[in-house]
């Protein structure tokens, strides 16, 4: 089996590898993990080496695997969210189970992947279940996922689970390093938490023209009007891109964000160290960090974590936004207002 595309996901290649050559291989698998590690491109690789004709490798060059890479193979089908839109829908579950009830054309099995499968409506979920329950004779589903939690667990029961770890930063740099100058993209690696694909988003969204910028607001939260920082991060995020495109990039910096108070607190508990993804701004930890207790760091944490949640509902974004900049800059006053001695005047 022929997998050089894949990188650092040694294990689970190997499990494939043994299952395969005993004739073990089941049914379905979620193939769960970060995002950006390589899911995606393992279930494809996995296709190809079972309908290579090559036995046991998959060549790259013969017609089956150039038909699965091309996406024109008629027994490998893939499913994801169509575009423009958040979840797959029933109705692409029913399409998948009127495929899998046919024999293959040319290959000895189907393949279907279902890419991002926690993004299924309740009803698509519900529709696969039957589907994984009784199986077609020669069918194999591959889903992948960054939160398999999210998948109902009676179709976590019917599947096998194989996860995949987020990459090394040492490999994440070097692949990184044969696209782009590293040196003008400040803490892209740290950033990337593990997986090429985040850091490729990143350097993609052209984000890492901003992060200054967004330091600068972040440390001067308590001086800075709520609603211009709403409206400059807004203009970060245009909305050329449509409403998923738009809120795409928001959940980007909201990610940020989070890594930059998970660091403050990381660093006020006494853990920080050289795994900071802001290791640029660390200095100024010590005086905010005098400020912002334990407990307010874990609060907001917990707030940005909702707003996170909020921007996949039918929220306004310019409001959940302003929200969430109106208590950071809320807790980052009544800390300072209490150092200075003016709590009591309140």
């Amino acid at each position: 089996m022929s997998f050089r595309r894949v990188i650092s996901q040694t294990h689970a290649v190997s499990y494939f590898q043994g299952v395969i050559s005993r004739g073990r291989l089941g049914h379905a698998y979620v193939l769960y993990g970060p995002e950006g590690v390589g899911k995606a491109l393992f279930a494809r690789e996995l296709a190809k080496a079972l309908f290579c004709q090559t036995k046991g490798d998959a060549c790259d060059v013969c017609n089956p695997c150039r038909k699965v890479d091309s996406g024109m193979h008629p027994d490998f089908h893939w499913v994801s969210p169509l575009e423009g839109k958040r979840d797959i829908a029933k109705r692409q579950i029913q399409e998948l189970e009127d495929k899998a009830y046919l024999k293959p054309l040319e290959a000895n099995r189907r393949v279907f992947v279902l890419e991002d499968a926690d993004k299924m409506t309740e009803e698509a979920s519900n529709y696969l279940l039957k589907t994984l329950e009784e199986p077609p004779p020669g069918t194999l589903f591959l889903l992948t996922t960054t939160s398999a939690p999210s998948l109902l667990p009676t179709i976590l029961s019917r599947c096998q689970m194989v996860r995949f770890r987020p990459l090394p930063i040492e490999v994440v740099k070097g692949l990184l390093s044969e696209k782009v100058d590293l040196k003008g993209y400040k803490g892209l690696v740290a950033l990337s938490c593990g997986s090429l694909g985040r850091a490729t988003k990143l350097r993609e969204e052209r984000v890492t023209s901003h992060i200054d910028r967004f330091l600068e607001i972040l440390q001067e939260l308590r001086s800075v009007d709520s609603f211009s920082i709403t409206q400059e991060l807004m203009e970060w995020c245009p909305d050329t891109t449509g409403l998923e495109g738009r809120r795409s990039l928001l959940r980007t910096w909201l990610d940020l964000l989070l890594a930059y108070y998970r660091d403050m607190l990381l660093y006020k508990v006494g853990s920080g160290g050289p795994g900071l993804f802001y290791e640029g701004v660390v200095p100024s930890f010590e005086t905010r960090t005098r400020d912002l207790s334990a407990d307010t760091l874990l609060q907001i944490l917990e707030d940005i974590t909702a707003t996170v949640e909020g921007l996949y509902s039918n929220a306004n974004l310019n409001l959940l936004m302003d929200n969430l900049f109106l208590r950071l800059a809320s807790y980052e006053r009544a800390t300072w207002d209490s150092r200075q001695g003016l709590g009591a005047r309140g």
